[in-house]
């Protein structure tokens, strides 16, 4: 699952992540009754950022599927300047497909998450525990802690050659 935050706090709101936001409900739903779930939140697709020299190397592969990638790319840096004021604009979704093609590009951790749901303020918030004596529960989630970005740009530039 590409959704939450913890360190990096939140993209739509100051704590939460959007894909959450949208509907905090179903997502707590699925959290609560999945016997697991791997997520990927902004600590781990933060990591994961297009820089100027990344999109050049996808698009000097030089087939239509790279020039679109790093046309892409491109946009979405330039809606990241706008925005946020940032030279390199994160790769959320990307991150997940990344994983289920090449695992060892991330670090995972075991953890327990829940998500706010009854307050305007932090709604859409991902608690993510990573103490089971804490959590009081079994940590049957994984939080995507550590990204390879090198690695995650190298499998795109790989599938649009």
């Amino acid at each position: 699952v590409m959704g939450g935050a913890r360190r990096e706090g939140g993209n739509i709101t100051a704590s939460a992540e959007f894909n959450i936001w949208a509907d905090p409900e179903a997502a707590a739903e699925v959290l609560a009754t999945a016997a697991e779930v791997v997520l990927f939140g902004l600590d781990a697709t933060h990591q994961v950022r297009a820089t100027e020299d990344r999109i050049a190397a996808i698009a000097a592969v030089g087939t239509p599927m790279a020039e679109t990638a790093a046309a892409m790319l491109r946009f979405s840096q330039r809606v990241e300047r706008t925005i946020v004021g940032s030279e390199a604009s994160p790769l959320h979704d990307p991150c997940p497909v990344a994983w289920l093609l090449k695992p060892a590009l991330f670090d995972l951790t075991p953890c327990l998450v829940r998500v706010e749901t009854g307050s305007d303020l932090t709604r859409g918030h991902t608690a993510v525990e990573f103490r089971e004596a804490v959590a009081g529960k079994p940590l049957r989630h994984r939080w995507a802690v550590r990204a390879d970005a090198a690695g995650v740009f190298g499998l795109i530039k790989e599938a649009c050659s």
